[in-house]
């Protein structure tokens, strides 16, 4: 739900050092942002990106920490959606 409807449509920080991305160069202290929608309904990285289909996340092959949908790692031990222990029945029934 939260990759189709985030929070927010982008996230901003500070760069805590020097870096470069994609030949892209960021000193230290500068604001950046993170486009979580576009990033979300790209065509590059999700088939039909604009399409509700929580289905495509069934089987999928990777561990708690590649794909963070809301928090990461365990329920119990780390941040995640506080309503994920509420939502989890809705989720197994498909409704």
């Amino acid at each position: 739900m939260r990759r189709f409807y985030p929070f927010f449509p982008f996230l901003a920080a500070y760069a805590r050092q020097d870096f470069n991305w994609k030949g892209w160069r960021f000193k230290k202290g500068t604001l950046t942002l993170l486009d979580i929608y576009g990033t979300n309904h790209d065509g590059r990285e999700w088939e039909q990106p604009d399409m509700f289909n929580p289905e495509r996340f069934k089987n999928w092959p990777q561990d708690e920490y590649t794909f963070i949908a809301s928090g990461g790692a365990t329920y119990a031990q780390h941040h995640r959606c506080p309503g994920e222990l509420d939502y989890q029945p809705f989720n197994e029934s498909g409704a």
